[in-house]
């Protein structure tokens, strides 16, 4: 499993990742670089933080395989409910 964050201290404490990288996602035009089909799926856990949703979408369906799954998970935290959510659905329409 490979993992991307932006706080390396928060990716490292992902025991399931085999390899991550630091990479800021709300970097204009920002891709992936994980090669095209390579992977089953893509979990995109990250949304609320997202300048550019469908840009990173984009990203993460390149990587998955023909037949692959691109999940979007959103937190429960009470920061994201109550700030969050509802900044990103005022950018979003």
């Amino acid at each position: 499993m490979y993992g991307f964050g932006l706080v390396p201290e928060h990716i490292v404490q992902n025991g399931l990742l085999h390899a991550l990288e630091v990479k800021d996602l709300n970097t204009p035009h920002v891709s992936l670089e994980l090669g095209e089909a390579c992977y089953d799926a893509v979990i995109c856990n990250f949304v609320p933080y997202l300048a550019d949703l469908a840009q990173v979408v984009g990203e993460a369906r390149k990587c998955v395989k023909d037949d692959g799954v691109v999940a979007i998970s959103w937190s429960r935290k009470p920061r994201h409910q109550t700030h969050m959510s509802p900044a990103w659905r005022a950018a979003t329409g």
